[in-house]
C-alpha cells in the first residue's frame, strides 16, 4: 500500500515538473535557517478567484468558521488491470470504443483506438510494478495515417484559456469517465506555451487534499485547443476513520509566529515565469488572506510524511518571498489535536539550554536567520561515529559524533582535530567539496544541504521513507548530484532542488534456504567512484543460517546502465577509485580474501588472507601520490601496493579501533578507538619507508 501511494506521489511530482519551466531558485532554497524577504502584497479578495469546480459553500473555507471536528481519512488504492482482457474492460467502462491491445507484459498494457475519419488515437498505458501503480490517457495526432493533422489552422495562434475554462475541461474529463467521487477540486498548476496542468481529486468533507505532493487523483494536461492531451490517473477510495477535534487557526497562528509550534513542516516552491502574468495570484486562488505578514491560510487534508496514507487535517500557511508568488514557502500545522508526528529535522540546542531527552519529539523551527552551524564549542567529550569525510582542499574533517552525549552532524580540523563547527541535525553524509555543500540523508525523514562556508542549510526535501531499509548516500562530484538508497531505488537529485528527480529501480533475486525471498533483497551497502562515475550496491541474496551471501551490481553513471553483477560474494568492504574497486570480503567463519576489479571487471585474483580479520567497516584508505593502500587488520597497521595488493609493510596499530580516514595534504591517517570512540591523528611519517 505504501509502496503504491510513494510510487503515486513520485509520478506526480514528474510529471508536474515535465510540465513546467521552473524559475530559477534564489540561493538558500527551502532554508529551514533563513527568513524570506517580504514584500507588500497587492489587496486580495477573500472571495476564492477561480471556481474549483465546487459549490460556494465549500471552498475556500471562511477561516474562523473551522468545524470543531472532521474524520481522519486512509486512502485504499484501486487496484491496476493486470491482464489484456481486464485493461480492455477498463477501457470499454471509461468510453474508449474499439480499443485493442497494443502490448502487454507483467508489469505494463497499453491499449488504444484509432479515430481514422479525423485521424486522432487515444491510448491507456496500465502500469503496474512495484515502484509504479498508474493509469496514463493519451491522446494525439495519428501521423502515422494523416488526414486532418491540423486542430488549429495555420497561422492562428490558439487563445490563452481562464482558469475558469481550463478547470472546467478538467473537471468535465474526469466526470465525464467517472474516474473519481464527488465532490471535486481542481488545482491548476503552471504550464509552458499553449499547456495547462491540473490536478483534480476527491475533496474529504469539501477541503482540498494537498501536502508533500498531491496524492490519487488525476493530473491533466490541456493543449491551447482545450484538448485533453494526457492524463495520469491514480485512482482510490478513502475510509473515514477515527473524529479529530480541530484547533482553531486563531489559537495555531500565534504559535506559528512565535515559533513554537511542534507540529510543522515547510516545503519551498517555485513558480513559473511568463504564464499569465498578470494574475500573479492565479495558483494561489485556494487560500485566504490572513495576518499581517502576507501570509495565506487554509483548512487542507494533508498525508502524514511517514503514514503517506493517512490524510489528516491541517493548517496550510502560504508565505511569498516576492510580491509576484515566484517564490514561496508552504507550512503545514496539524490542526487535529493529539496527533503525534515525526519532525523532518530536528532543531539545533542553544546555547544554555538543556538537551531535548531522547524520547521527546524534536521541534521544527521555523526559518530565522541565525545559521544552522554552531562555532566556539569546546566539548567535555567528544566521540565520532564513523564514516570520516576528508576535505583535503580546505582541510576539513566531517562526521557525525556525539557531543557532550548528543549525537550530531560535526566539521573538525584537519591537521589537529579540533572541533570547528556543529550543526543541528544528524544523518549519512555525503560532500561535494568543489561545491562547498554537505548534503545529509536525515533518515527517514529527508534530506538537508548545508552551505559549509556559511554553515546554512540551503534546502530540504522529503525522501520515501523505505520500508524495509536505506543505505549510505553518495554525491556525483561531475553533476553535483545526490545519490539516495531506499530499499532496491537509487533516488538522484540535484542537493539544491525541491525534490528528486529521477528514479532507478534493481531488480535482485534473493533466497531463502532454496526458497524464493517473500520481499525482494535491499540495498545494503554504496561504493562511488567518482572518477569514473562507477556505483557499486551490494543486495543481500542467500540467506540460510549461519550463512549469508550478496549480489555486488556494478552500474555507470556515464551511460545509465548497470555494467556487471556479481552474485554469491561474501561480506564485504572496499574503495572505489579511479576506475577500480579494492575489496575485501571475509568468510563466516573469519578467513579474509581481498581482490580487485577494474571498470567493474575482475582484475587482480583472489587471495586468501587467512584470519587476517578486524570487523568487517574499516575497508582500505587509498594513498594515490604513493600507489598504497592502508588497512587496519588483527595484524596491526598494514600498507599494500596497488598494483598487486601485495603487504609491503606492517606495524603496530597505534589504538584499538578503526582506520577511518586518510588525508594527502596533511599526510596523516586518522584513527577512531572501538571503545571510546576517540579521534586520533597519526603521521604516515611514523612508517619506516
Amino acid at each position: 500500500m505504501r509502496t503504491f501511494w510513494k510510487t503515486a506521489v513520485f509520478l506526480f511530482a514528474l510529471f508536474a515538473l515535465a510540465a513546467c519551466v521552473p524559475t530559477e531558485l534564489e540561493p538558500g532554497a527551502a532554508d529551514q535557517s533563513q527568513t524570506p524577504t517580504l514584500y507588500p502584497l497587492p489587496e486580495v479578495s477573500s472571495t476564492p478567484l477561480i471556481s474549483d469546480g465546487i459549490t460556494p459553500d465549500m471552498l475556500p473555507l471562511p477561516l474562523d468558521e473551522a468545524p470543531a471536528a472532521l474524520p481522519i481519512y486512509t486512502a485504499v488504492p484501486e487496484p491496476i488491470p493486470s491482464t489484456g482482457e481486464a485493461a480492455l474492460a477498463w477501457a470499454q467502462s471509461f468510453g474508449l470504443d474499439n480499443a485493442q491491445v497494443a502490448q502487454e507484459s507483467e508489469e505494463m498494457i497499453q491499449v488504444f483506438s484509432r479515430d481514422e475519419a479525423i485521424s486522432t488515437y487515444e491510448q491507456l498505458t496500465f502500469i503496474r510494478s512495484p515502484y509504479e501503480q498508474v493509469i496514463v490517457y493519451s491522446s494525439g495526432i495519428d501521423w502515422q495515417n494523416p488526414v486532418n493533422p491540423i486542430l488549429t489552422p495555420a497561422g492562428e495562434i490558439p487563445l490563452i484559456l481562464s482558469s475558469d475554462v481550463v478547470t472546467a475541461v478538467a473537471l468535465d474529463f474526469v466526470r465525464d469517465h467517472n474516474l473519481l467521487s464527488e465532490p471535486l477540486v481542481a488545482h491548476e498548476f503552471p504550464g509552458y506555451g499553449e499547456n495547462y496542468v491540473v490536478h483534480v481529486a476527491f475533496a474529504p468533507d469539501g477541503l482540498r487534499l494537498t501536502g508533500v505532493s498531491e496524492g490519487p487523483g488525476v493530473t491533466v494536461r490541456i493543449d491551447g485547443n482545450g484538448r485533453v492531451v494526457e492524463a495520469r490517473i491514480i485512482q482510490a477510495h478513502f475510509a473515514a476513520g477515527e473524529t479529530a477535534v480541530i484547533q482553531p487557526l486563531s489559537e495555531v497562528y500565534p504559535a506559528f509566529l512565535q515559533g513554537t509550534v511542534s507540529s510543522a513542516f515547510f516545503y519551498e516552491r517555485a513558480q513559473m515565469d511568463g504564464f499569465d502574468a498578470g494574475d500573479p495570484l492565479r495558483f494561489q486562488a485556494h487560500s485566504l488572506s490572513y495576518g499581517e505578514q502576507g501570509d495565506r491560510a487554509e483548512l487542507v487534508y494533508a498525508p502524514l510524511p511517514t503514514q503517506a496514507e493517512r490524510l489528516v487535517p491541517m493548517w496550510l500557511i502560504t508565505r511569498p518571498y516576492d510580491q509576484d508568488w515566484n517564490h514561496y514557502i508552504e507550512f503545514y500545522l496539524l490542526a487535529a489535536v493529539g496527533e503525534d508526528v515525526p519532525r523532518p529535522y530536528p532543531s539545533p540546542t542553544p546555547p544554555g539550554v538543556p538537551p531535548t531527552p531522547d524520547t521527546a519529539v524534536p521541534t521544527l523551527p521555523l526559518p530565522t536567520r541565525t545559521p544552522l552551524a554552531q562555532t566556539g564549542i569546546v566539548p567535555e567529550t567528544l566521540r565520532i561515529v564513523p564514516p570520516l569525510i576528508v576535505d583535503s582542499g580546505n582541510g576539513r574533517l566531517y562526521a557525525n559524533a556525539a557531543v557532550d552525549g548528543i549525537t550530531q552532524t560535526v566539521s573538525l580540523d584537519a591537521a589537529t582535530g579540533r572541533l570547528l563547527t556543529v550543526y543541528g541535525l544528524t544523518g549519512d553524509l555525503a560532500l561535494d567539496a568543489s561545491r562547498n555543500l554537505l548534503v545529509v540523508d536525515n533518515y527517514p525523514y529527508g534530506l538537508t544541504t548545508i552551505d559549509t562556508a556559511t554553515g546554512q542549510a540551503l534546502n530540504g526535501f522529503t525522501l520515501p521513507p523505505g520500508e524495509r531499509s536505506h543505505a549510505h548516500l553518495q554525491v556525483d562530484t561531475v553533476t553535483g548530484n545526490a545519490l539516495l538508497f531506499r530499499d532496491q531505488m537509487l533516488l538522484i537529485a540535484d542537493p539544491l532542488s525541491e525534490t528528486w528527480q529521477q528514479t532507478i529501480p534493481f531488480e535482485v533475486e534473493g533466497t531463502v534456504c532454496g526458497e524464493p525471498m517473500e520481499e525482494p533483497p535491499t540495498i545494503q551497502q554504496t561504493w562511488f567512484d567518482n572518477q569514473a562515475r562507477l556505483l557499486y550496491l551490494t543486495f543481500i541474496d542467500y540467506v540460510c543460517t549461519p550463512w549469508v551471501s550478496y549480489t555486488v551490481v556494478v552500474y555507470d553513471l556515464n551511460t545509465m546502465s548497470e555494467v556487471a553483477r556479481y552474485p554469491g560474494v561474501d561480506y564485504l568492504s572496499g574503495a572505489a577509485v579511479n576506475g577500480r574497486f579494492y575489496a575485501k570480503s571475509w568468510f563466516r567463519l573469519g578467513k579474509t580474501f581481498q581482490w580487485a576489479w577494474q571498470n567493474g571487471q575482475p582484475w587482480l585474483e583472489q587471495i586468501d588472507r587467512g584470519q587476517d580479520f578486524i570487523g568487517g567497516f574499516s575497508g582500505f584508505q587509498v594513498d594515490e601520490n604513493r600507489g598504497r593502500l592502508y588497512e587496519i587488520t588483527v595484524n596491526g597497521l598494514q600498507v599494500l601496493d596497488m598494483e598487486t595488493m601485495a603487504v609491503l609493510q606492517a606495524a603496530s596499530a597505534p589504538v584499538d579501533g578503526q582506520l577511518v580516514g586518510f588525508d594527502p595534504v596533511t599526510d596523516s591517517l586518522y584513527f577512531v578507538g572501538k571503545e571510546d570512540g576517540r579521534f586520533l591523528i597519526w603521521p604516515t611519517s611514523n612508517l619506516q619507508n
